[in-house]
């Protein structure tokens, strides 16, 4: 969290350099979301989106989910049992509020639900209930080329106060790196977002290295331009797994990232995936 921007363990593989509280919907938009003619023609929220959690055990129907446009400033959440619930457009246009229709209203799930773009303005994932990421599966969404991916969404507990992190990192074929991150510091508040830039996997180990595009971060810290690392880690599934692990995002070169990170946290909330893809 803030107070927490350092000059930074070493992984085995390298990957060049080039290659939120309370009952809300938060889109962070995409480079190209808005105002560029590379942008997805039709709206980059609506499609189909699938929870791969529990792919080896207990997946059920709350875990394969629609999301469709009602009118400009309504969405509707519908899975497939089917429940289904709106999401309503906020003051902050990149914000959508869960209403009473929902039975996550009065849930301890009913936490904040972000939306991670790509750099073309389309949909890697979004975090639902309990901030669990859901992966957008539409065919001409998936990845087709990916060597490892690693993504991760939900919460930790920091000294400043809970943080809400999400991120997805994918390498393809060719050892190029890319992906998105976006870090909400509720203490300030911040919202820091950039793009992944390096990606090294050894195991259930990820280490990531990235360039902050958009901030509202007062200080030194967190600008645009400012490059920085982080490492988490995959405890697993199931009720014997290990707590999932993520960093504090640091300051350091970002083709530099195998280099040492620290203050190494349980999620309070929320789930990491590293997954080694055949290919």
């Amino acid at each position: 969290g803030p107070g927490f921007a350092q000059s930074g363990c070493d992984a085995q593989e390298r990957v060049p350099d080039r290659a939120l509280e309370g009952g809300s919907l938060r889109i962070s938009e995409g480079p190209a979301a808005r105002n560029s003619p590379s942008a997805p023609s039709r709206d980059p929220i609506v499609g189909s989106y699938e929870n791969q959690l529990y792919d080896d055990d207990g997946k059920n129907c709350y875990h394969y989910v629609t999301i469709s446009r009602v009118d400009a400033s309504t969405l509707l959440w519908e899975n497939s049992c089917p429940y289904s619930w709106t999401l309503t457009a906020t003051d902050d246009p990149s914000v959508y509020a869960i209403g009473p229709d929902s039975p996550y209203y009065d849930s301890p799930s009913n936490e904040d639900m972000m939306v991670l773009f790509a750099a073309d303005g389309s949909v890697l994932f979004i975090t639902g209930p309990g901030l669990e990421p859901y992966d957008r599966v539409d065919d001409d969404y998936a990845p087709s080329t990916s060597r490892y991916i690693a993504s991760g969404g939900g919460t930790v507990d920091v000294t400043a106060g809970r943080s809400t992190y999400a991120f997805h990192a994918n390498v393809d074929a060719s050892g190029v790196a890319t992906g998105q991150f976006e870090i909400h510091f509720s203490s300030v508040p911040w919202t820091i977002h950039g793009e992944v830039t390096c990606l090294v996997v050894e195991g259930n180990e990820a280490r990531f290295g990235g360039v902050v595009t958009r901030s509202n971060a007062s200080g030194p810290a967190y600008q645009p331009g400012q490059e920085i690392i982080w490492f988490a880690a995959d405890g697993g599934e199931g009720p014997d797994a290990s707590p999932d692990q993520v960093s504090s995002f640091f300051n350091h070169p970002a083709a530099d990232c195998t280099a040492p990170t620290w203050n190494v946290k349980d999620w309070t909330n929320g789930n990491v995936q590293i997954q080694a893809l055949p290919g």
